[in-house]
């Protein structure tokens, strides 16, 4: 190469713009592990997307769980998919926002027709009138197309368009079959569950998503009333932890993580939304051919590799459970000062229970294990539960079925909780 052609080619390299990446190296190798090992024997793929609320930067981007799975050079990230049950809480937020209904509202789940659309709940069972937190805690159906049907499906497709997320919403021409929206009947990309998720972390404000280091986050544009968001957001924090993760007050430098899953008609979507203060997570996991996965739903297949996630980030690196004090010598086994929260052992968080007529007449034994010995009160959906005067022991008579808050507080103030369901007897 003559000097006079080298010259010109380091002066061409000079004008070329660097780009830094928003990506987090360390944090995108280790969730690349993660994706792998949740997904081992490659029946499934799995995709995650982390986003700093603050900045809206994506700091992890896993498109696959790795180019060796099944269409695996695909980002699925980007792949739109019907989004389930994770747009429920944008509904219900719309519906605190034109003050059809508070959390603590009554709304109505039995089966119900809209003109020629007649949804049904996951499990086919059905409670008459819940509370709204109650509905959407537990994923009812009904409750949600009913909430979409008050709200109106212009104004929900208004609400995701204008967040920015890029949505594709069917033409079904009659308004009755556009109410399927609530239960995932679009079609909708991780990334855009993502502005949607950052949306409520920051008050019901609304952002895209940036890829370079050196881009800054707009204003934005609010989506929801910071109230809404932020009711909206308390709910999520309820949601029970999946199989095998502790929950957030047993565990050291945690922080309560709001959650929503999803499952997408026929199994062949698995979403797990969540956020924190500080960062968004969503995960997709499924085929990209869009073949069912019986029985794979959003919390038995996606929830488990959300918590995963968040306990990989920055700051959280040592959420772990927490262990008990030893005592000092001499004490023994027992001794010491112990301040650990206390465990319910009966009735487990998310159990569904039958309310027959054996429990009717003798009530369920409330059960909880703390360390510290100190003596417990118990409350079920805010009222008090009294000592049984035969047993000496917490005894929960309950009448009818229903969602049910369980709380147990020690004498220094530590608590746990538990969200049930009373089924009719089977």
């Amino acid at each position: 190469i003559s000097n006079r052609l080298r010259r010109k080619m380091q002066k061409d390299e000079q004008k070329i713009a660097k780009i830094k990446s928003s990506i987090d190296g360390y944090l995108q190798s280790r969730l690349q592990t993660l994706a792998k090992n949740h997904t081992p024997d490659k029946r499934a793929n799995a995709a995650i997307l982390v986003v700093e609320n603050k900045t809206m930067k994506v700091r992890a981007h896993i498109g696959s769980a790795g180019r060796d799975w099944p269409a695996g050079w695909l980002d699925m990230t980007a792949a739109y998919r019907s989004p389930g049950s994770t747009l429920k809480p944008f509904i219900y937020g719309l519906a605190f926002d034109d003050g059809l209904s508070t959390a603590g509202s009554f709304i109505y789940d039995a089966p119900t027709r809209f003109g020629t659309y007649q949804p049904e709940n996951f499990n086919r069972r059905y409670h008459g009138d819940v509370r709204v937190y109650e509905a959407l805690e537990h994923s009812l159906n009904v409750p949600a197309v009913l909430a979409l049907d008050k709200v109106g499906i212009k104004r929900f497709e208004t609400l995701l368009r204008s967040s920015g997320a890029q949505v594709k919403i069917p033409n079904t021409g009659d308004g009755q079959a556009g109410l399927a929206l609530a239960l995932g009947g679009m079609g909708l990309r991780a990334q855009d569950l993502a502005i949607l998720y950052a949306s409520l972390a920051n008050d019901g404000i609304a952002k895209s998503l940036l890829w370079r280091e050196n881009q800054q986050a707009s204003s934005g544009i609010r989506i929801l009333r910071q109230k809404s968001a932020r009711e909206i957001s308390q709910i999520l924090r309820q949601a029970p932890t999946p199989n095998g993760h502790v929950p957030h007050w047993l565990t050291q430098g945690s922080k309560a993580i709001a959650y929503k899953t999803g499952t997408s008609y026929g199994f062949r979507d698995a979403w797990a939304a969540g956020y924190n203060k500080d960062y968004t997570v969503i995960v997709w996991v499924g085929r990209p051919d869009g073949a069912t996965r019986i029985g794979q739903t959003g919390r038995k297949a996606a929830a488990p590799l959300l918590f995963d996630v968040f306990s990989t980030l920055p700051g959280y690196e040592d959420m772990v459970y927490k262990k008990p004090k030893l005592a000092p010598k001499g004490l023994g086994e027992f001794g010491g000062k112990h301040d650990e929260a206390p465990q319910i052992l009966f009735p487990h968080d998310g159990v569904d229970i039958a309310l027959d007529d054996k429990v009717k007449s003798r009530g369920l034994l409330l059960s909880a294990s703390v360390r510290s010995k100190e003596p417990l009160k118990w409350y079920v959906n805010g009222d008090k539960i009294a000592t049984d005067i035969h047993t000496h022991k917490p005894i929960w008579r309950p009448s009818k079925p229903g969602f049910y808050k369980i709380a147990v507080i020690t004498k220094s103030g530590k608590s746990a909780k538990a969200n049930v369901r009373l089924l009719d007897g089977y």
